[in-house]
């Protein structure tokens, strides 16, 4: 009787170890992989901002329509 209890306690104790060890290691992940598309989005919009630019002082030079009515 007491070799039951004392398997089923220590089969509870393992289980949510392993539960803590796996939302750990997910909230690992998760963490690594937010940096990561972060960092995928600035290394874009630093790349995308000198066309940006280019597209903006174009449009500097074009003559403006006039709305008025």
């Amino acid at each position: 009787m007491t070799d039951i209890l004392f398997y089923g306690i220590l089969i509870i104790l393992a289980l949510g170890i392993l539960s803590f060890l796996f939302r750990a290691l997910m909230g690992w992940l998760s963490m690594i992989i937010d940096f990561l598309f972060g960092l995928l989005r600035f290394v874009w919009r630093v790349v995308t901002l000198p066309f940006a630019i280019i597209k903006w002082i174009a449009g500097l030079g074009k003559a403006k329509k006039d709305v008025s009515q």
